[in-house]
């Protein structure tokens, strides 16, 4: 079992199917690995990828469908949570700026500052 290092996330979607597949790593800084799940046995196994692989096969894979459900599914969950991508920080962020910057021009200006 690998103890520590670093955990990627690759998430890929072939042409060639409508699914998306995961591909979990981990780098201990001496070895690489892939986890995966057997649904058969119901057991994870995590295999070494030597340096240069291809990985072999996805961690999970998806109908593409189901994907995108799990996807909302994520995006609430962790949305309730306060946590949110970098773009959807950036919009919220803009609009806010956006919303002093009239704010102080409607000052400026002495029109009304809120309008019925």
């Amino acid at each position: 079992m690998v103890v520590g290092g670093k955990r990627r996330v690759y998430v890929n979607a072939p042409d060639y199917a409508r699914s998306v597949q995961i591909a979990l790593i981990t780098d201990n800084g001496k070895d690489t690995f892939i986890d995966h799940y057997e649904s058969s046995t119901r057991i994870w196994r995590r295999v070494p990828l030597p340096d240069g692989c291809i990985l072999p096969a996805p961690t999970i894979e998806f109908r593409y469908d189901d994907a995108i459900e799990l996807y909302k599914e994520l995006h609430t969950f962790f949305a309730d949570r306060g946590v949110r991508n970098k773009d959807e920080s950036f919009k919220d962020g803009e609009l806010a700026g956006t919303k002093r910057h009239l704010s102080d021009l409607r000052h400026l200006l002495k029109l009304p500052t809120s309008v019925t």
